[in-house]
């Protein structure tokens, strides 16, 4: 039985000399670690962005869920922002749609939005010093979506971060007492997103307009992140 003598390549070429220098000065130089570092790095980015992804996506469907669960036949906004807190609110059956922003930009972007819903209402301006006024001559109980804070960007800042303890006083001059709220965000309470208010400070805020409510929880943007007061 004839055995298999092994064989040595020699590299004999110059050609292939250079290709071995230069595969051994890569793999010295750091510069393999460094490619996998930036792969791992674009790797971590992506999948940040995918979270964001999925998240937009559940808040896009835990918005109008929770709307849907919480409905009355007119709903109140303050925020406008895009518009869709608006559609989700016709999603979910309200009848009476108000809706009111601090930035120009985002106001008139709803008046075209909905340029043919004659049942939207649209005002610009403080949601914490005019909100009384958009309510006051509506006899009926009302959902309440308080989202008016200021994001950064383009949209609106008046001094305030959130009007949320403007709002919800005003909401208290009301002659009904029995609105359910629904308050976005509470991830930031206690944060300079939200002036450092407190959950502690707008739950008591709350029970000053009716000692009855009850407070719980729905998804949002995470678990657990609108705020939901209502009279059961």
């Amino acid at each position: 039985m004839r055995r298999r003598q092994s064989q040595v390549h020699r590299l004999d070429s110059p050609e292939q000399v250079e290709c071995c220098a230069y595969i051994k000065k890569i793999y010295t130089s750091g510069i393999i670690e460094e490619k996998v570092w930036a792969m791992k790095k674009t790797v971590r980015v992506l999948a940040g962005f995918l979270f964001l992804f999925i998240a937009t996506q559940c808040f896009a469907i835990a918005r109008p869920y929770s709307f849907l669960l919480h409905s009355n036949r007119v709903f109140v906004e303050s925020g406008t922002f895009n518009g869709d807190g608006i559609f989700y609110a016709i999603l979910s059956g309200a009848k009476e749609i108000h809706s009111i922003d601090l930035s120009p930009k985002y106001y008139y972007h709803a008046k075209e939005r909905f340029q043919n819903n004659d049942n939207i209402n649209l005002y610009l301006g403080d949601s914490g010093k005019q909100l009384y006024d958009i309510i006051k001559n509506i006899d009926e109980p009302i959902t309440f979506w308080l989202d008016a804070q200021f994001c950064g960007g383009d949209t609106a800042f008046n001094g305030k971060i959130t009007p949320i303890l403007d709002e919800l006083e005003q909401i208290k001059q009301h002659h009904i007492n029995t609105h359910t709220i629904l308050i976005d965000d509470v991830r930031q309470f206690g944060t300079w997103y939200f002036d450092y208010i407190t959950k502690e400070q707008l739950i008591e805020k709350i029970f000053e307009i009716n000692p009855n409510y009850s407070i719980s929880y729905t998804d949002g943007f995470v678990q657990d992140d609108i705020l939901i007061a209502e009279v059961k």
